[in-house]
């Protein structure tokens, strides 16, 4: 088994990334909980440039037990100014200037649960289906979470897929890196 590196991965084809994918297991729940993990999404170049423009590319995602909801497993994506693999990831303000901007809250479902078993049995599954969101802040959409290396729980390899689409779609990919605990900002 290899030794991932965020930027590694980052750089690696969407085929290098399903085949990296398709051979590693899930992160325990423990591993990530209560903490953001610095993100980049892996896309094809039309899907690249549509997202780059939208300003979400980069990303933080944030693992957390939603004391609100009785400690359920969630999360969330902050939103990152604009920049690239080395440029600092730099949360944008939210609404009218105040605190971080926030977008597609989530919550953290084992492998193979319902819902998730037609697109990925083997990955940490997380589910943007609450409520709270919309098509444009990621209703639909459905993620597959695995940790390529066994021994670093600090890089994260995702596969998403949007749901609801007339045709089948391709899984695009983002990968994660353990950037610090979650303040909860």
């Amino acid at each position: 088994m290899s030794s991932y590196q965020f930027e590694d991965l980052a750089t690696k084809s969407l085929k290098e990334l399903s085949e990296i994918h398709a051979n590693s297991a899930a992160p325990t729940w423990d591993s990530i909980k209560g903490w953001e993990f610095r993100g980049y999404n892996r896309l094809p170049a039309l899907a690249h440039g549509i997202m780059w423009m939208l300003s979400n590319i980069r990303f933080i995602k944030v693992f957390y037990e939603d004391q609100d909801l009785g400690g359920q497993r969630s999360g969330v994506n902050l939103q990152v100014t604009r920049g690239g693999l080395k440029d600092p990831w730099v949360c944008r303000p939210g609404p009218g200037g105040v605190g971080v901007g926030k977008v597609g809250y989530y919550q953290v479902r084992d492998p193979g649960e319902v819902g998730a078993k037609d697109y990925c049995a083997h990955g940490l599954f997380i589910d943007y289906d609450p409520e709270r969101n919309t098509l444009l802040t990621g209703k639909g959409l459905k993620d597959f979470l695995v940790q390529p290396d066994p021994n670093n729980p600090d890089v994260l390899l995702g596969q998403a897929f949007m749901t609801g689409l007339p045709i089948k779609q391709s899984p695009t990919y983002f990968i994660l890196e353990r950037f610090q605990p979650y303040n909860h900002r």
